[in-house]
């Protein structure tokens, strides 16, 4: 199953704006960059708590896109 674009956040290592994403595993969330592919994932309640408090939700601040699936095959 794919997990779904839940937000976006600067990416820490080429400043691109990257995917937020939740873990299926987990319920942790993670952030993908496309443009330099760094993930990051969370390994904590607290971590997981911080990004998605520092994500900027999808379809909010001129970001009308819907939300999407994605198959990265990571955790399939």
């Amino acid at each position: 199953m794919a997990n779904k674009t839940i937000g976006h956040v600067k990416c820490l290592e080429c400043g691109e704006q990257s995917e937020v994403r939740m873990s299926e595993k987990n319920n942790f969330a993670y952030h993908v960059c496309p443009g330099c592919g760094n993930q990051s994932f969370c390994r904590s309640r607290g971590c997981s708590d911080g990004l998605l408090n520092r994500m900027e939700p999808v379809g909010q601040a001129g970001k009308d896109e819907p939300v999407k699936e994605v198959n990265d095959g990571f955790f399939n």
